[in-house]
């Protein structure tokens, strides 16, 4: 006689009679609804109806998936967290009024069992969505991620801005030029810069240098010519020229970074200050804290615990048949590591 198998989640209880799951792609989404029938035919065990959507991964596409998934009206909508790709769908559904979960592919690993394919993987999440066994990622409302946004470039410009430093300093210290010995930085400051373009256009005298030299400056012209006492080739002044334009540059984008964060932060003061009251937190570190998670953790963290395992600073937990094994942290945010380390 043969046997009557079923489906291993035959038993699991339905959460959500009504579930869409996306696997997401870099050019490509697969969608799947997944709806409970509960007929008189279907005995005890309920059945379920799947509907398959593949689109591009433009803009008329992406509306029109969006179009589908609402004519469906699903109780709850998963989505794949695929590099940044899924950044652009998840914002068009949420003003389409859709509130979308997006879950890690760390948290629910599913078995390749050969039979692994972009319809099967949307199948999947709408199931998991379905009875319930997700966990939605934390994602900051606005206008916190477009705050990221504009802190994660000041960060890269300020990385770029130490590196350009470094190299400046160093063509300064190969040629024999000691400016560190008379400036605190070289390049920052009015006096410095104008005795770096002196330098530059091979115009230093002492004549020039006490001209150039504001009344704040503590060295003397003669300390700044003895400091300059080098010799600069046509290739360290061209290089010293371009590593100066880039100093400017990326010193110019950053004080606009700085101007729009303020503008975004206009209404969070009161939490900047409440973060800076953190021994070691300064006004910097509190902006990237808000910009990362936002000043709603109680709704947004269930506890304190549940927020400090999200972000990765708690020790690990991982023991089995009574033996404890590694205790490495968490897998986190790693700028959120970054600005702990640092504060």
């Amino acid at each position: 006689m043969a046997k009557n198998f079923k489906k291993a989640n035959n038993h699991l209880t339905t959460v959500n009679a009504r579930s869409v799951g996306i696997d997401v792609h870099k050019d490509k989404f697969v969608a799947c609804f997944e709806e409970v029938i509960c007929g008189a035919d279907a005995g005890n065990d309920s059945q379920t109806h799947e509907e398959y959507l593949t689109v591009a991964g433009s803009l008329a596409d992406r509306a029109a998936l969006i179009a589908w998934v609402k004519e469906r009206n699903p109780s709850v909508i998963i989505m794949e967290s695929t590099g940044i790709y899924w950044k652009a769908l998840f914002k068009e559904m949420e003003e389409a009024g859709l509130e979308a979960n997006l879950i890690n592919p760390r948290h629910f690993h599913r078995p390749d069992e050969g039979r692994k394919t972009d319809t099967a993987d949307a199948l999947f999440l709408a199931s998991l969505g379905r009875l319930g066994l997700f966990k939605a990622s934390f994602i900051p409302c606005e206008p916190y991620r477009t705050l990221r946004l504009f802190v994660v470039a000041h960060h890269k410009n300020t990385t770029a801005l130490v590196a350009n430093k470094n190299r400046h300093q160093k063509i300064l210290d190969d040629a024999g030029i000691h400016l560190g010995n008379v400036f605190s930085d070289p390049t920052q400051g009015k006096s410095a810069q104008a005795v770096l373009q002196l330098l530059i256009d091979d115009e230093l005298t002492l004549e020039n240098v006490k001209a150039c030299l504001q009344r704040r400056c503590k060295a003397t012209p003669e300390q700044v010519m003895a400091a300059c006492a080098g010799t600069l080739t046509p290739a360290a002044r061209e290089l010293l020229r371009m590593y100066m334009e880039q100093i400017r540059l990326i010193s110019q984008h950053n004080e606009r970074l700085e101007a729009f964060m303020e503008e975004k932060l206009n209404d969070d003061k009161w939490a900047i200050e409440l973060l800076q009251s953190i021994p070691g937190v300064d006004h910097d570190a509190a902006v990237s804290m808000i910009s990362i998670f936002g000043t709603d953790l109680k709704n947004n963290f269930p506890s304190a615990s549940a927020f400090v395992r999200w972000a990765g600073v708690c020790p690990g937990n991982n023991e089995s048949a009574g033996v404890r094994k590694s205790t490495k942290c968490p897998h986190g945010l790693k700028t959120i590591k970054t600005i702990a380390v640092e504060c």
